[in-house]
């Protein structure tokens, strides 16, 4: 039988639905559009083509004439994505699906709301794309999108402050490229992102052996029943100064992997049992900055992760996680139609040795969720103006030092008419090194094969 990692969309639908019953008083007509985007990989990649199938729906009553009231709203996004060509390769995300109080209601002077939403907690986890507060969408790792947390939420302001909670006991975990073993325990390639998850081949006596893989999936349950608690302060916008503090308790967004191994007789082949541990961290958020006037302001960013302990038998190998501290400067400048966005990010701690039957000294076994440990980024957008108004040049450059790794990311979107738009863009990414001498940042080195060429369209119906 094969064996897929497909985690979040039962409860990610039954979430929308529950949502969707509040509304069946009144008229609920989404905004809806379908989209192709071919990608073509480089011949390193597996599988080289891989086009890709979309379907949306959007909802919000704040911009509705069927809206609830003046003080309540209604906001929903849902996308489903398929390859053709691929079919156990497919992804269902929602980045907001909540119903409550508007936030800047005159008449409650507490605003409650509940479902999944998008508040934007870390500046630092959205410049850099970590996902280590709020989940992230990487069922495409090089164009990731944030999605919201699912709970409960409250949200109180004073003349200077902002006051935001969120509490919690269902977790949807992070979207990733599907990970798919067929019967012969090997690891098909059914998305071409998902091809480095883990090794091919394991040193044993001094020569190479081949991997077989199962895959032992926790239930259901203990995935996504897990408690989750989260509190934020920070200062009105119209301030020119800006600060935020905020602490949380949650469970990781990605799931760190255990595997046990066991031997054949004749020792030509190993197979790997794959497990997911669920874990739950603390994070802490501090941040502070300037607006120097509409079109300037920076500041810095300090995202504390610290994760909690589990408890392994003795016969599986794993990565010691060990608390981390994320700092980053950032700047951001508006010129006209431009806006420009640059930013560093300096990691320390994170990732330790591997332990376990299978570990090896000096190098971690499968790759860790610490994308950057110094790194560099530059992005831009560009609005265009004359015969291609309506049209936005988007660009981003990341230079990691530690791996000595480069990624250039581009993309031209343009509106055909008010209903369709086209998008023509690609990626280019090199890297010298495996990992940082401090292990982690191994992203642009697993990616680093999959330079590509994206070519789109979208309809809205």
């Amino acid at each position: 039988m094969m064996s897929d990692l497909r985690l979040a969309p039962s409860a990610i639908l039954a979430t929308g639905l529950l949502l969707g019953l509040s509304q069946s008083s009144h008229a609920f007509k989404p905004d809806m559009d379908l989209g192709l985007e071919n990608q073509i990989h480089s011949q390193t990649a597996t599988p080289a083509y891989f086009p890709v199938l979309s379907a949306g729906a959007r909802y919000d009553s704040k911009n509705r004439a069927d809206s609830l009231s003046s003080e309540s709203e209604f906001v929903g996004d849902v996308k489903f994505r398929i390859s053709p060509l691929h079919l156990q390769a497919f992804a269902l995300t929602s980045k907001n699906l909540y119903y409550g109080i508007k936030d800047h209601s005159d008449q409650s002077r507490l605003r409650l709301s509940v479902g999944r939403r998008h508040v934007g907690w870390s500046s630092l986890d959205s410049i850099w794309g970590l996902g280590q507060v709020e989940p992230y969408d990487s069922w495409d790792r090089l164009r990731p999108t944030a999605q919201g947390l699912t709970g409960i939420f409250a949200h109180a302001e004073t003349a200077f402050f902002d006051f935001r909670f969120f509490a919690s006991y269902l977790a949807l975990p992070e979207i990733m490229p599907n990970v798919v073993i067929n019967d012969q325990k090997q690891i098909l390639s059914e998305h071409p992102q998902s091809v480095n998850s883990a090794p091919r081949s394991f040193t044993l006596l001094n020569k190479p052996v081949p991997i077989g893989y199962n895959l032992e999936l926790p239930s259901y349950s203990s995935i996504l029943l897990r408690p989750a608690i989260m509190g934020q302060m920070e200062t009105k916008r119209e301030l020119p100064y800006f600060a935020k503090l905020g602490f949380g308790y949650l469970p990781m967004n990605h799931f760190p992997i255990a595997l046990v191994a066991s031997l054949p007789t004749e020792v030509n082949s190993v197979v790997a049992t794959l497990t997911p541990r669920l874990l739950s961290h603390r994070v802490y958020i501090g941040e502070a900055g300037y607006r120097f006037s509409r079109k300037f302001e920076a500041g810095i960013a300090m995202l504390i992760d610290e994760p909690l302990r589990d408890t392994l038998p003795s016969n599986y190998t794993t990565t010691e996680l060990t608390p981390s501290v994320s700092t980053s400067p950032w700047i951001k400048l508006e010129f006209k139609r431009i806006k420009l966005q640059l930013a560093h990010l300096i990691v320390k701690g994170g990732v330790g040795a591997d332990f376990g039957p299978l570990s090896q000294p000096g190098q971690n076994f499968l790759s860790s969720r610490l994308l950057y440990r110094n790194a560099s980024q530059l992005a831009l957008k560009w609005a265009l103006d004359g015969q291609f108004r309506g049209s936005e040049i988007q660009f981003k450059y990341i230079h990691e030092y530690s791996v000595r790794g480069d990624w250039f990311a581009g993309d031209f979107l343009y509106p055909v008419n008010p209903r369709m738009g086209l998008v023509a863009g690609g990626d280019l990414i090199s890297a010298y090194e495996s990992a940082a001498p401090d292990r982690g940042a191994e992203f642009l080195s697993d990616m680093r094969t999959l330079g590509r060429i994206r070519l789109g369209v979208n309809y809205a119906l």
